[in-house]
This record gives C-alpha cells, sequence and structure tokens, in this order.
C-alpha cells in the first residue's frame, strides 16, 4: 500500500476522500445554483399605492412620492400586483 510522503495517510483512503469531496462540491453546486434562481425572481419588487390603481418600479420617479406615504403597498411580482386591481405605470413601464 502505497502512503503520502507528506501526511503518511493511505493514497486510497486519500482518494476516497478526493471522491466524496467532489460529489459533495456537486451537490453544494446545483444547490446553489437553485438558490440564485429563486432569488433572480424575487429581486425584483413593485410598490404601490392603496389610495391610487396603479403601481410602479422601485426606481420609478413617481415611487417618491410613495415613500412619504404610509399607505405604501408592495408586490412581489408583476402578476401579484395585477391580481390585486393594479395597473402598471406608464412612465417606469412596470
Amino acid at each position: 500500500m502505497e502512503y503520502c510522503p507528506f501526511c503518511d495517510e493511505a493514497l486510497d483512503k486519500i482518494s476516497r476522500k478526493l471522491k466524496r469531496l467532489e460529489n459533495q462540491n456537486k451537490k453544494l453546486r446545483s444547490q446553489i445554483e437553485e438558490l440564485s434562481e429563486d432569488d433572480e425572481l424575487h429581486t425584483e419588487y413593485f410598490v404601490g399605492s392603496k389610495s391610487r390603481s396603479t403601481f410602479h418600479r422601485p426606481d420609478c420617479v413617481w415611487v417618491e412620492n410613495l415613500l412619504c406615504s404610509n399607505r405604501l403597498v408592495e408586490f412581489y411580482s408583476h402578476e401579484e400586483a395585477v391580481d390585486a386591481g393594479y395597473k402598471p405605470c406608464k412612465s417606469c413601464r412596470a
């Protein structure tokens, strides 16, 4: 049986550890990809007002007026805002 000259551990044992770590690495990478895809879906959100019927992107000029109000409503998707009865802003094209 061959041994590592640096740590005196059996090379076949090191080889098994390496394969196990490679498999763990693959699993972690796929989990990271799934999480990043989910995160991308939720990074865009929209805001509206309880007193108006339009919703906006957060960087829209009209949002400045909404931020001062306590009637701010957040939507986590375009569909959610439309389903709630809001219309997209024509300025920011939400």
